[in-house]
């Protein structure tokens, strides 16, 4: 589970920024919180509003940089991507600082590096917190390169096989990697399951982003290989009136000297599609959902994602994924991730929850995680712009956050930070711009008045005057 997330100096945060999901002492909604520990008590859900350009998005990918630098990491002589503030001064020298709380495997963790473009100058990681705060390690920069890593006892007592292949892979450090990918490409996590393993699988399984324009990978197959997730989402979607009663996966044979699986590959180029095993992935032409393998025998297979409607005398009538509208594919793309989330652990990020859903269908996303996976130590962190969301009824006022822009920089903080009456209506209150982090609309009468081109009209009439309201 994610306790605290900051990030500082990267796009519109300059300084530093928090995202706490630390429960406050609001008493409404108990069966939202999480106890991770007898002093650490979790939110399982934050809803973000802001206007547009505000930064929600911004630390969405903020996580998503952070994270793929910890699993993919960089190559030799490659510049660290980071994306400073721009806005402070004509030239920001100044590094950009990433820093995680987490929950993982029953213990608490605190990870965090400072890096600009050229190399990571800070990194460290621990294990506890406060008092009971214990160094596993922390790695230096200096000004000559030169990586300097000290590792804590836990990771090298007794353990005289970890220690010297802890040092070998502190000495093969680039400037420019995180010491942390590092110890994952070099498959030390599996030296020291009990200490390393639980943080690199926190980031490569637990923390899931979807950003409004990502698809849910693997789509089709994922479907096709697990008939529970199949009936979740086919049900689900039945219920949310999209016209949708079923799903299916149409697997046909690939012809052999027409169409076999190398020469598939060759037209649609590997490139685009994600390889596990025997089998490719891919957004083929039009949209459509496909996967293409190979069986138990060995027999080339191909398969398509259909949404199965009834027509009026009771029948079936399979339709291509890409023949549905832009808020079913929207929503079938979120159903595995929420399928997921009642099973097991995930702290799972969507930028734009509402991006082309119906406002019930959004309350219903979020109402439906908060009622159904009560029963599994996930959160459910999202951005958005739709209102009917705001509602004590629904959330908590710590997990409604707010991000505002003001000369350039993000800054967040949540509704908890206001003193409100219980009985609020949250959502007239922030249009009304009691919470700011709306848009502050300027006097567009002024574009009405103006001429066209700057001067009379092609037929040389001048426009009609527009009236200005009093």
């Amino acid at each position: 589970m994610l306790i605290r997330f900051s990030v500082q100096n990267y796009l519109s945060f300059f300084s530093e920024q928090t995202l706490n999901m630390i429960a406050s002492a609001d008493t409404r909604h108990p069966e939202h919180i999480i106890a991770a520990t007898p002093d650490t008590k979790l939110l399982r859900a934050t809803v973000f509003y802001g206007a547009n350009g505000a930064g929600k998005s911004n630390l969405v990918q903020a996580l998503a940089f952070a994270q793929d630098l910890v699993l993919n990491g960089t190559k030799p002589k490659e510049e660290i991507p980071v994306r400073p503030f721009r806005l402070a001064a004509e030239d920001n020298p100044e590094p950009t600082k990433f820093e995680f709380d987490i929950f993982a495997e029953g213990r608490v963790y605190n990870y965090g590096f400072v890096a600009n473009r050229t190399k990571v100058l800070e990194e460290w990681l621990f294990l506890g917190a406060g008092k009971r705060e214990e160094a596993l390690f922390e790695r230096t920069t200096n000004g000559g390169d030169t990586v300097t890593v000290e590792a804590g006892s836990r990771l090298t007592r007794g353990k005289q096989d970890a220690a010297d292949y802890l040092a070998y892979v502190a000495k093969g450090t680039r400037p420019n990697q995180l010491f942390l990918y590092e110890l994952r490409d070099k498959n030390y996590e599996n030296l020291n399951k009990e200490t390393i393993k639980p943080v690199l699988a926190w980031f490569d399984e637990t923390l899931q982003i979807i950003e409004p324009e990502s698809g849910y990978p693997n789509l089709a197959e994922a479907i096709h290989s697990d008939p529970q997730l199949a009936r979740f989402a086919g049900t689900y979607l039945c219920e949310a009136d999209t016209g949708v009663h079923s799903l299916e996966v149409k697997v046909s044979d690939v012809q052999q000297g027409i169409s076999p699986l190398s020469v598939v590959l060759d037209c649609f180029g590997k490139a685009m599609a994600k390889a596990k095993g025997d089998r490719f992935y891919f957004d083929a032409l039009a949209g459509e959902k496909v996967f293409l393998g190979k069986d138990k025998e060995g027999h080339e297979k191909f398969g398509t994602l259909r949404a199965v409607h009834k027509r009026r005398d009771g029948s079936d009538a399979a339709f291509g994924f890409a023949e549905e509208s832009d808020g079913t594919r929207r929503l079938l793309h979120l159903l595995p991730a929420l399928y997921h989330l009642r099973s097991k652990p995930h702290v799972l990020f969507i930028d734009e929850i509402d991006r082309s859903l119906h406002p019930l269908l959004s309350r219903q996303f979020l109402g439906f995680f908060l009622s159904s996976c009560s029963g599994c130590p996930s959160q459910l962190i999202l951005t958005t712009h739709e209102t009917h969301l705001l509602d004590l009824d629904i959330l908590r006022r710590d997990e409604i956050w707010f991000a505002e822009k003001k000369d350039g920089e993000t800054r967040m903080y949540s509704l908890a930070d206001f003193k409100i009456r219980p009985d609020l209506q949250v959502r007239k209150g922030y249009l009304n711009g009691r919470f700011g982090a709306i848009p502050f609309l300027g006097d567009f009468s002024k574009l009405c008045e103006e001429r066209t081109g700057g001067g009379n009209l092609p037929n040389g009439d001048d426009p009609p005057q527009t009236q200005t309201a009093q």
